[in-house]
């Protein structure tokens, strides 16, 4: 399968703006296009992300980067539920366990966009797996979002070595903006 590209009527689209303010764009140089043979702009997904973080732009929440993008979730919750079910609607990949072992070798085998790890049903060993994903160089880079069961369990991300956190009773919107947070999506 090739390289996805988007025509600059999707990118309106996902941008709401006119199309003619896409060209614009793209004639000013400011994002990455190329013509094909019949003179119509496309432009690679990898290109229209760069730009999508330069100019910080918001999307319009219709905008998927297709089936690409794959979440590991470890270890099961309610919110696991919900969250692979909107995951499930949205044709998204993901994979749950809850194996200290099968989460190494799914990260380092299946190569996920994000992680999410419920640090409630890890018991201890959650502490050195966050570690393990955040010191790693194939890793590290990887978002990683711990969700924790109640407010009194709160701690600073950083003390988890996660990027973010979600409360077992948050909504599942405000997961969601949390995942499009870290994928750019």
């Amino acid at each position: 399968m090739g390289v996805k590209t988007y025509t600059t009527f999707q990118i309106s689209k996902f941008c709401d703006v006119y199309p003619t303010t896409v060209i614009n764009w793209i004639e000013d140089g400011k994002l990455n296009a190329f013509k094909t043979p019949g003179g119509h702009r496309r432009v690679r997904r990898d290109d229209l992300l760069d730009f999508l973080k330069e100019y910080n732009l918001p999307v319009n929440h219709t905008f998927k980067m297709d089936e690409n993008i794959k979440i590991l979730i470890i270890g099961h919750t309610n919110k696991s539920d919900k969250i692979e079910n909107y995951l499930k609607q949205n044709k998204f990949q993901y994979i749950t366990t809850s194996s200290e072992f099968e989460a190494g070798y799914l990260t380092g085998k299946w190569n996920p966009n994000l992680i999410m790890i419920n640090l409630h049903s890890m018991n201890s060993s959650w502490r050195s797996i966050c570690q393990s994903l955040k010191t790693e160089p194939e890793t590290k880079n990887i978002p990683l979002i711990a969700i924790i069961p109640s407010e009194k369990n709160l701690v600073e991300p950083k003390q988890i070595t996660a990027d973010d956190y979600v409360i077992e009773n948050e909504s599942i919107e405000q997961v969601i903006n949390k995942f499009r947070h870290y994928l750019s999506i």
